[in-house]
């Protein structure tokens, strides 16, 4: 599951924290969620989020920070991306899709 077209453009930058050689599934959410992120725009004349990843030693240090266009700021800690990457995907989309039916006007 990778996040679509309409959110990428509500998201500015993504700071990922992680430790790739660990066996935790924050670990394996995070190296998925990366993994997922597109390497070329999707649309023609979309601008793809700034992007940042740092390798870590210990599962406590990995963190995910999701910065939209409204400057509004996430941030999961090594507990928070515990979770499947479907889940995670999820929480990161969210706020931008809220943010997309603001600018809409719905």
């Amino acid at each position: 599951m990778s996040l679509p077209a309409s959110s990428l453009r509500q998201i500015t930058s993504v700071h990922l924290s992680f430790a790739p050689l660990s066996s935790s599934q924050s670990a394996r959410s995070l190296r998925l969620f990366l993994a997922r992120l597109p390497a070329r725009p999707p649309a023609a004349g979309m601008d793809l989020p700034e992007i940042k990843a740092t390798t870590v030693s210990r599962d406590q240090d990995q963190c995910i920070t999701v910065t939209y266009r409204n400057k509004q700021t996430l941030q999961f800690d090594e507990k928070a991306v515990r979770v499947g990457i479907a889940d995670l995907v999820r929480k990161i989309e969210a706020p931008a899709k809220a943010l997309k039916l603001k600018e809409e006007g719905l």
